[in-house]
Parts: C-alpha cells; sequence; structure tokens
C-alpha cells in the first residue's frame, strides 16, 4: 500500500496494489526523500558494497592482497574501501590476478556510484523550494459584512519574493450516488483573492460561503460525516532561482475554529516600521456572537 501526502503529513489518499517500481521511480523517491534519510540510505548501500567485495577479496584465496592477515575480513574490508575510494595508501596491495580482477571491478562500480550519489545531492540542493508557513488551523466566522468566511493564513517565510503566486483551495469528500454508491469528490472552492504578483509577507487565503459555495448551510459536524478534507495549494515562481515552485497543506474538520480570526501579525516597533511577527501566526480571537 502507498500513501500520498500533503507536506504536513497527512493523508490524502492511499494506493492498494501499486504498480512495480521501475528504476526511474527510485530516482524520483531520491530527490523527494527528506536529506537525513538518502544520507542514512547512501551510508548502508556503502557499507553493504565495500561488504560484498570483502568477501569477494576473501573469495580469491590466501594471499590475494598483499600485506593483509590471511582470511581477515577486517583486512579486506578495510582494502575494500581504499580501493573504492581510490585513496591507496600503499600497504595493502592487490596480489593475485583475481584480486586485480576484483579491484577493477570495484573502482568502476565506485567511479558510477560515487557519480549518481554526486548527483543526486546536488539535484537537492539545487532543486528550487519554497519556505511557506501554513496556518494550523482555519477559521470559520462572519467577520466581514455578509456570509461567513472560511479563512486559512500562510506566510513566506524567506526573504526572496514568489512571484505571480497562485492559491487554490480544494474540497474533498464522500457523495452518495444514485445507485447507493460513495464516491470521493474534489470541489474547488471560489477564493476573494486567488493570485497576488508579489507574495513576499503574508496572505489570508478567504472563501465565502455563499449559497453558491459547497458548504452552505453544513456545519461541521456536517462535515466529519462527509469525510471532508481541505487542500490548499500555493504556486509560483520564485525570484531567486526564476524557477516554478509548488507547495500544498491539508485540512480537516477538527482544524477549523468556529467563530473566530486571525489575529494581528503587523505591528509597528519603536522606530515605526512595521513587523511580521510570527509568534502570532497561528493565534486566533475568538469573536462576539451575533444577538449575544
Amino acid at each position: 500500500m502507498q500513501r500520498t501526502l500533503s507536506d504536513n503529513g497527512r493523508v490524502l489518499l492511499k494506493r492498494l496494489n501499486p504498480p512495480p517500481v521501475r528504476v526511474s521511480d527510485i530516482y524520483h523517491g531520491l530527490l523527494v526523500a527528506p536529506m537525513w534519510l538518502v544520507i542514512v540510505l547512501f551510508f548502508v548501500v556503502y557499507v553493504a558494497m565495500n561488504a560484498v567485495f570483502a568477501g569477494a577479496y576473501l573469495a580469491c584465496g590466501p594471499g590475494a592482497i598483499e600485506g593483509a592477515t590471511p582470511g581477515s575480513f577486517a583486512d579486506a574490508f578495510y582494502f575494500s574501501i581504499q580501493t573504492m575510494t581510490t585513496i591507496g595508501y600503499g600497504r595493502l596491495l592487490p596480489a593475485t590476478p583475481a584480486a586485480n580482477l576484483v579491484v577493477g571491478l570495484e573502482v568502476f562500480t565506485g567511479l558510477i556510484g560515487f557519480a549518481l550519489a554526486t548527483g543526486i545531492m546536488f539535484a537537492k540542493f539545487s532543486r528550487p523550494s519554497a519556505r511557506v508557513m501554513f496556518s494550523r488551523v482555519m477559521t470559520w466566522s462572519s467577520f466581514m459584512p455578509g456570509e461567513p468566511v472560511l479563512a486559512l493564513r500562510i506566510a513566506n517565510e524567506r526573504r526572496t519574493q514568489i512571484a505571480e503566486a497562485q492559491a487554490r483551495l480544494m474540497l474533498l469528500w464522500n457523495e452518495t450516488m444514485v445507485d447507493g454508491g460513495t464516491l470521493r469528490r474534489f470541489h474547488e472552492l471560489k477564493l476573494t483573492r486567488s493570485l497576488t504578483p508579489v507574495f513576499a509577507l503574508s496572505w489570508t487565503v478567504m472563501h465565502v460561503v455563499d449559497e453558491q459555495s459547497p458548504l452552505f448551510g453544513l456545519d461541521i459536524d456536517d462535515l466529519k460525516e462527509r469525510g471532508t478534507e481541505f487542500l490548499v495549494t500555493l504556486s509560483g515562481t520564485d525570484q531567486a532561482f526564476m524557477a516554478p515552485v509548488h507547495m500544498r497543506w491539508g485540512y480537516e474538520p477538527d482544524d477549523i475554529v468556529v467563530g473566530a480570526r486571525f489575529a494581528d501579525i503587523f505591528v509597528n516597533d519603536d522606530a515605526g516600521v512595521r513587523v511580521l511577527d510570527f509568534g502570532r501566526f497561528h493565534d486566533t480571537i475568538p469573536l462576539p456572537q451575533e444577538g449575544g
């Protein structure tokens, strides 16, 4: 089974009986995997390959490695490390045709392996990526004149700007078909503003829950009953790399705070300079209930 996740680790989709993995899929998986996991994987493969070649040297028979203790796996392993990395300190040397053949094969394997590892590491470091902060919760309230508003907040964590940033808010829930079956459907929620020429600081993404909204007339319990999820995506062009970037985040009904709005995050310091306070980014403020 495979799982498709949003950037906050929330499961968006589960796949059963996926197709077989291809070599290109492995490369793509390494590119999107966390850096620590790639480093650990490379280290494990590195140790395993040297252990395999150490066994090959031992299989060549006594005296295959000049200067090594006969039958010593440790000496064969360290000789393999020196050969694969082309260090060659000079104390351990191949002494038989079979050992020289294994050395040639290991050097070739090392060249290919280090080239692939270098390419993957460079691609991970050079791949453009946005650092965008998404609010932990959404708010649902009537803080604007008219209908209720479903809102979330995003902020650019980097000093570089994202040009032509576009936000989309998708609604995922279960719908009952005519024959009684259940269908998982996507609905794109209309935003009050879905595009900004330059995304540099903060952006409150809002959807008005009017009569044209799929959410009209529903409450949190209705959303839970339908297995509702919200997926917000942000795309644009990173001005530092001049390359497209894309991020996404997921929410569930339990993440919605009803009857509240987000706290103000822009304040003025003692010098009168406008400051973005990330410490209040996730905070919400309760609103007075109508008629209360």
